[in-house]
């Protein structure tokens, strides 16, 4: 067996509405293509070679304004 064990797991929509109750805005889901982060395909964190590591993932981003 590999990976993490997972105590706690949150889906787009309860970690949508943590992330605004302690002052993040612009709360976006995304995908392992889509960032606001500039040249995020270069750093292939999630995607390489146009194939996704774990399309179970969550994508999510925010601002702290």
């Amino acid at each position: 067996m590999g990976g993490e064990i997972h105590f706690w797991m949150y889906d787009r929509f309860s970690l949508k509405m943590l992330l605004e109750k302690v002052g993040f805005k612009q709360v976006t889901i995304k995908s392992p293509f889509d960032s606001n982060i500039q040249n995020w395909s270069e750093y292939q964190l999630d995607v390489k070679n146009g194939s996704v590591y774990d399309p179970t993932s969550l994508f999510i981003e925010a601002r702290k304004i």
